[in-house]
């Protein structure tokens, strides 16, 4: 089991010269994520709606594509809340930290494709999967 991040799952959903990596990280973990995880894919593939280089029915298609591979995970208000502690001790987005806090919940590493994301999860000592 490991904790897709966004960015890992965009990897997978979007062919890209990085999909491989990303889909075969999917196929060897049971992938699961919070469920802020659709919002931010969403949002992502709005971005490539406008910039022209996916129409609207291409991506709301990978949308369900992309969150079948994986398993939501509730954000609860005690996931949440530990989250945001991990955000205002790390100085880092509670986006983020949701993902940091249910790896640690589930004694599980971050699947991401995200520096940032993954420095954060380092520094508390989380296992970090990092895909080109």
């Amino acid at each position: 089991m490991a904790v897709f991040d966004a960015s890992a799952l965009m990897r997978a959903a979007v062919q890209s010269s990085a999909s491989g990596a990303a889909v075969a990280a999917i196929e060897a973990h049971d992938a699961v994520a919070p469920d802020i995880i659709a919002v931010e894919v969403a949002n992502a593939l709005w971005r490539y709606v406008r910039a022209g280089e996916m129409n609207t029915a291409s991506a709301i298609e990978l949308l369900a594509a992309a969150l079948a591979t994986i398993e939501i995970v509730p954000a609860s208000n005690s996931l949440l809340t530990e989250a945001l502690r991990i955000a205002c001790d790390q100085r880092h987005p509670v986006y983020d930290c949701v993902y940091v806090a249910l790896a640690q919940r589930l004694s599980t590493s971050v699947v991401t494709a995200d520096l940032k994301l993954a420095g954060l999860a380092r520094r508390l000592h989380v296992p970090v999967i990092l895909l080109p």
